[in-house]
C-alpha cells in the first residue's frame, strides 16, 4: 500500500528481500489493484515464511495450500458465461464473475452517478444565471447617471451596450479561471477521498482531456456571463438620457 512507481529493471525491498521489477500494469483508477505488487506463488509463500521471525511483522494467518481468486481464460468461440453456469454447477461454493458483469455494474453506477451530477449541474447553472443577471442588474442600476451623462455627451446605444457586455465578459472569464483553479485544487487533494466514496474506478484525466475541459468551462462561463447580462445591458441601451440621469440621482 502507498508504493511509489518503480523502472522496470530496478529492484523493490519487501522485509529485507530484494526482488526484480519485471514490468508496470498500466493504471486501472481501482486504487486496491494499482496500489499492489504481483510475484510468482512461490515467492509469496517463501517471503510469508520468512517474515514470520521478524520482530514486529505480523503475518495473518492463512492456509498457503488455499487460493480465493482463479483468472479463467476461454477460447474466443467460447461464451464466458456459459463457462461462469458450468463452473458453478461442478463447483460448489465457487462464485464465478464475468468481465461483462463487472463493466455493466459500473457502467451502470456511472450512469446513475453522472446523471446526478448532470442535474445537479443544470440546478445550480440556472440559478447562477439568475443570480448573475440580478447581480448586472443591480449594477446597471447604480451606474443610470453615468450610462445617461454617457448618453448625453454622444455615446451612441451601441457603445453602452459593448460596454456592458465587455465588462460581463471579462468578469465572467475571470470567475471561471478562478473556478479552474479552485475546482482543480480541490479534485487533485480530495482525488483518493472521492475514489475511495463512490467506489469506483477513478483515472485522472489527460493532458488532453483536461485541455477540453478547461476550454468547455471558460465557453460555459462566457455564455453565462453574457446571457445573463443581455436583459440589463439592452434596458441600458434604451435608456433616454434625461431618464437615466434622474434615475441615478
Amino acid at each position: 500500500r502507498g508504493l511509489t512507481a518503480y523502472d522496470v529493471g530496478s529492484k523493490i525491498r519487501f522485509y529485507g528481500k530484494d526482488f526484480d521489477v519485471v514490468g508496470m500494469l498500466e493504471e486501472t483508477g481501482m486504487k486496491f489493484i494499482d496500489d499492489s505488487v504481483f510475484m510468482p506463488y512461490a515467492a509469496m509463500k517463501k517471503l510469508a515464511e520468512e517474515s514470520q521471525h521478524k520482530k514486529g511483522v505480523k503475518v495473518a494467518k492463512l492456509p498457503l495450500d488455499k487460493i480465493s481468486t482463479v483468472l479463467v481464460q476461454v477460447e474466443p468461440e467460447i461464451s464466458p458465461s456459459r463457462v461462469a453456469i458450468f463452473i458453478e454447477h461442478d463447483i460448489p461454493g465457487v462464485k464465478a464473475i464475468v468481465s461483462e458483469q463487472v463493466i455493466s455494474n459500473v457502467r451502470k453506477q456511472l450512469f446513475i452517478l453522472l446523471r446526478s451530477i448532470l442535474s445537479i449541474s443544470i440546478i445550480l447553472w440556472v440559478m447562477a444565471l439568475l443570480l448573475i443577471g440580478v447581480v448586472f442588474s443591480m449594477i446597471v442600476n447604480e451606474r443610470q447617471r453615468e450610462i445617461g451623462l454617457l448618453r448625453a455627451m454622444g455615446a451612441k446605444r451601441g457603445s453602452i451596450f459593448r460596454l456592458i457586455m465587455t465588462e460581463a465578459a471579462i468578469l465572467s472569464l475571470s470567475g471561471g479561471v478562478a473556478g479552474i483553479i479552485i475546482g482543480g485544487i480541490f479534485l487533485y487533494v480530495f482525488k483518493g477521498f472521492i475514489r475511495a466514496s463512490l467506489n469506483i474506478p477513478y483515472l485522472w484525466p489527460s493532458a488532453g482531456e483536461f485541455v477540453l475541459l478547461i476550454v468547455f468551462c471558460l465557453i460555459l462561463s462566457f455564455i453565462t456571463g453574457v446571457g445573463a447580462a443581455l436583459y440589463p445591458a439592452i434596458r441600458s441601451m434604451t435608456m433616454e438620457p434625461y431618464e437615466a440621469i434622474r434615475g441615478g440621482e
